[in-house]
């Protein structure tokens, strides 16, 4: 807890002293001012933690596509199909897995877990293109890419439901709508930004005959900007999660 919430509840707490307030009484109001300061402080930590991961999608989803022609040669197109193919069968596959994990696992710590293993799909991706530019394993480029995809594709897929149950305990009903219509609107505008900006190094340096070394720099900063945000999963807030039978 930072400094300044600290100093807000114990500036609550020396009002109700002096209010004479039952301790027993005071635990539970010092209990509901914390539970409301702490969904505040990950309402914040949200906007930051969505706008890391639309860096992410900016810099690598963004350009997977490309990516796939320029290492696949004549079957550029038939690699794209299947990269959209497994990786559209098997992430809501994993979201039923994913439901199931939460009511053995901590949400948050499920999050950032499956985060963090989906950033690291992008280091064996932007290999590939290392090992294409020096023509090693050329003809097995394209199944490896598809299979490290699908991967990158369970791993965020896995953590959607942990996701949407943990933000619908933080995030009050009554202004849900508009925290998430603010929410969607700041990180849309840096998605943009950031597939503007890539396209602008991609550009810079292909001009230079070093294709595939602009789309490493690009994964590089996709694997970056998504550990960030699994590190800010990790600060969130969890309250405690209710099952309902049925």
């Amino acid at each position: 807890m930072e400094q300044k919430e600290e100093n807000v509840l114990r500036k609550v707490g020396e009002e109700m002293q002096e209010q004479h307030i039952k301790k027993e009484k005071q635990k539970i109001i010092l209990a509901d001012v914390q539970d409301k300061i702490e969904k505040e402080r990950t309402m914040k930590l949200s906007i930051k933690e969505g706008s890391a991961t639309s860096v992410m999608g900016g810099l690598g989803e963004a350009y997977i596509t490309p990516y796939a022609l320029a290492i696949s040669g004549r079957l550029g197109s038939l690699v794209v199909g299947f990269l959209s193919a497994f990786s559209g069968l098997l992430a809501p596959l994993s979201q039923i897995v994913g439901s199931r994990l939460i009511e053995r696992y901590k949400r948050k710590n499920l999050i950032a877990v499956g985060v963090a293993l989906q950033a690291l799909m992008w280091l064996p991706i932007l290999l590939l293109g290392l090992l294409f530019w020096k023509n090693l394993f050329v003809s097995s480029l394209p199944v490896i890419l598809i299979i490290f995809y699908s991967l990158y594709a369970v791993f965020g897929s896995i953590s959607g439901p942990a996701w949407f149950s943990l933000l619908g305990d933080i995030v009050p009903e009554n202004i849900r709508g508009r925290y998430f219509s603010r929410r969607n609107k700041i990180c849309g505008t840096i998605a943009l930004l950031a597939t503007l900006a890539g396209a602008f190094i991609l550009d810079y340096f292909k001009t230079k005959g070093f294709l595939l070394i602009g789309f490493s720099v690009l994964f590089i900063g996709a694997l970056v900007f998504r550990l960030i945000s699994a590190w800010l999963f990790a600060k969130h807030y969890e309250t405690k999660l209710e099952l309902k039978q049925g």
